[in-house]
């Protein structure tokens, strides 16, 4: 919890988190850039209680959408979050979507896996 004790220390407090966004905003945009010049990608994902897994794929990107369109984004969203949620989420994101706003489209070469879960008895 922050407690802010004068304008100025809220003012310190919007400047830091505005330099947040726009750090995370400007490392999303260099790595969509880098995926797109590359034309390959990899991503984990991992659960970090015990018993531990992973899976990693890597692949070729074979698709680019800059921004997706609102179906692509409903497809991934309501996995996540009940319908109306999602219909609100993708409005907002379509209404002034930014160039970070990227779908790729990715066919697997690799995949890799380890599941700790068989050594757990």
């Amino acid at each position: 919890m922050t407690i802010c004790r004068g304008s100025g220390e809220r003012q310190r407090l919007r400047d830091e988190r505005s330099r947040r966004a726009v750090a995370a905003a400007v490392a999303l945009a260099r790595k969509a850039g880098l995926i797109q010049k590359a034309g390959v990608l990899s991503l984990t994902v991992q659960r970090e209680e015990f018993p531990y897994r992973y899976v990693t794929v890597e692949g070729t990107v074979v698709g680019t959408d800059r921004p997706p369109s609102a179906e692509q984004v409903l497809a991934i969203v309501r996995r996540y979050m009940p319908e109306e949620a999602a219909q609100g989420f993708v409005e907002a994101e379509l209404e002034h979507p930014t160039p970070e706003f990227v779908l790729f489209t990715v066919r697997p070469n690799r995949w890799l896996t380890l599941d700790f879960g068989d050594e757990a008895g």
